[in-house]
């Protein structure tokens, strides 16, 4: 990481990423200001004046600096919630009361507003931008599958199936646009190369396999050994789908 213009290099445990399916990580709402971006008319943040660029930084003597901090203060109340708005130079107090736990403000959505910039990059320079990403992504994934093998990492709360990548999907894309349905798109299709080149009969790693192998003795392995061998990565393919797909039930349960 880089504070104050120096890099740092910050260690954690090796069952960090365990922590985050508890803790959650850093994304937008965690790091966005309390700025309203639109307010809905006839809702009640509106009708206690509440208008886009109003930003709130207390609730009943309670600080508020993220819009994080404002969300679960609306979703926890159970009456009407005392605010101190700020309206460019001028602060003034507010009482709103949610209804079904919302009040009608959205999250600012200008990355100017945390100090942050999108570039936008050339076709070149997008290729390599894109390769590098690829490579990193790829040597994270492969990290944590040799961390899950070790066991330093749960492999209940780190490997998921169809309903956990239905979910993170659907998270991403509420969070992030179309931005982070395409990021989730091409993680997945990451995951899938590597899984693919898996030395698994059933897979193209495992016919790889079979042609270093022919490459070597200089000749084919027998049918009879191909099909055992095809039949047995069937085998491991189906428990690991029934596996994850189970995981992903007592997760959602």
């Amino acid at each position: 990481m880089i504070r104050n213009g120096q890099e740092m290099n910050i260690s954690v445990t090796s069952n960090y990423l365990d922590s985050l399916e508890t803790r959650g990580f850093i994304d937008l709402p965690y790091v966005f200001p309390s700025i309203v971006s639109s307010v809905s008319i006839g809702n009640p943040a509106y009708e206690a004046g509440v208008r886009a660029g109003d930003k709130f930084i207390a609730s009943d003597s309670v600080e508020i600096n993220y819009w994080i901090q404002l969300t679960e203060i609306i979703k926890s109340s159970e009456g009407p919630i005392n605010f101190v708005i700020q309206r460019g130079d001028s602060i003034f107090e507010a009482q709103i009361t949610p209804e079904n736990q919302l009040i009608g403000i959205a999250a600012p959505t200008d990355l100017a507003t945390i100090g942050g910039e999108r570039v936008k990059l050339g076709f070149f320079a997008s290729v390599a931008d894109g390769w590098d990403q690829t490579m990193e992504q790829t040597s994270g994934i492969i990290g944590g599958f040799a961390r899950m093998i070790s066991g330093d990492i749960s492999i209940k709360q780190n490997l998921g199936g169809p309903i956990r990548i239905a979910t993170i999907t659907k998270e991403a894309t509420e969070q992030s646009g179309w931005f982070g349905f395409w990021t989730i798109t091409a993680l997945l299709s990451i995951t899938l190369a590597i899984m693919n080149i898996l030395p698994i009969p059933a897979l193209d790693g495992g016919h790889l396999v079979f042609l270093i192998y022919e490459g070597i003795v200089r000749r084919e392995p027998s049918e009879k050994f191909k099909i055992v061998a095809q039949n047995v990565g069937f085998f491991v393919l189906l428990s690991l789908m029934v596996f994850v797909i189970f995981n992903d039930i007592i997760n959602v349960f």
